[in-house]
């Protein structure tokens, strides 16, 4: 459907025309294949408005990766004991960039 995730607790969607002229990575943070090959938004906006494959293909890895990096933290704030205030935070009421 064009979303994508980031962290922390937000969600872009990149159908809306806003990402047309964005050039930025999905996520500069990330190390995923698709931000590590340089996709920008606005080439995946405009690949998603165009029904290409290829534009899930690349927020589904990103989402993957997304998804992927938040069980290692999960599990980090297990061992360190921290777990309930990590739920706190990744609760908090969403921001939709």
């Amino acid at each position: 459907n064009g979303e994508v995730f980031l962290w922390p607790q937000r969600r872009l969607r990149l159908k809306h025309a806003r990402f047309k002229d964005d050039h930025t990575p999905i996520d500069p943070l990330c190390d995923c294949l698709a931000c590590g090959t340089g996709v920008k938004r606005s080439s995946l906006a405009h690949l998603l408005r165009c029904e290409e494959i290829a534009a899930l293909t690349y927020c589904s890895l990103h989402n993957l990766r997304f998804y992927q990096r938040l069980m290692e933290r999960m599990r980090r704030e297990i061992k360190a004991g921290t777990f309930k205030a990590f739920c706190a935070e990744f609760f908090a009421p969403e921001k939709e960039a």
